[in-house]
């Protein structure tokens, strides 16, 4: 009976740790469109900012105080 206690007790344990909830792929809403088509500016919305602020930055004058 003692066995049996421990072998639930460790399948509860294994149970519990080995079920976490994964995090659930989410898009946003402006992504989609009527169409059922994808507007890519939202899914590469943080390569675009980088890019924007790569090109203001060369666009500045370096020897400028």
């Amino acid at each position: 009976m003692n066995i049996l206690k421990n072998i639930l007790l460790l399948s509860l344990i294994l149970f519990s740790t080995s079920c976490n909830d994964k995090e659930k792929r989410k898009i946003p809403i402006e992504q989609l469109n009527i169409d059922k088509s994808n507007n890519y500016k939202y899914i590469f919305n943080d390569i675009i900012e980088e890019e924007k602020k790569q090109k203001i930055k060369s666009e500045k004058d370096p020897f400028k105080d």
